[in-house]
Formats: structure tokens, C-alpha cells, sequence
């Protein structure tokens, strides 16, 4: 699972280091689905997420 973020609605995707690219933030190698994502304080950003090494939906992380 990566995450990526754009500020012109899709126009163009930003990296981890705030360079133009599809790259993003890797949060997991597994395979994955269904997520959602919070600020719980401080800068912090919450992931919640179906995941596994077999299936999608082994477990949440």
C-alpha cells in the first residue's frame, strides 16, 4: 500500500520527498484494500487497512 498525495485534484502526484511522481509513501508490501486515513494530532496521519500476505482480507492493520 502506498500513499500519495496531489493538491490539483489528480493533476500530478507527490512523493515522499515532495517531488513530482507516483512513488509515494510505502506503508505496506502485502497485499491490501479497503483504508481509511485520520490526522490524530501533532502532524500524525492514521492508517487503518485490510491486508495480507495470502489475501486482502487476512487482518486489519
Amino acid at each position: 500500500m502506498n500513499v500519495r498525495s496531489s493538491f490539483d485534484e489528480g493533476g500530478t502526484w507527490r512523493t515522499y520527498n515532495n517531488t513530482v511522481g507516483n512513488g509515494g509513501v510505502r506503508i505496506d508490501d502485502d497485499h491490501a484494500e479497503y483504508s481509511d486515513m485520520t490526522l490524530i494530532g501533532n502532524g500524525a496521519i492514521g492508517v487503518l487497512y485490510e491486508a495480507g500476505a495470502a489475501r486482502f482480507r487476512d487482518e486489519i492493520r
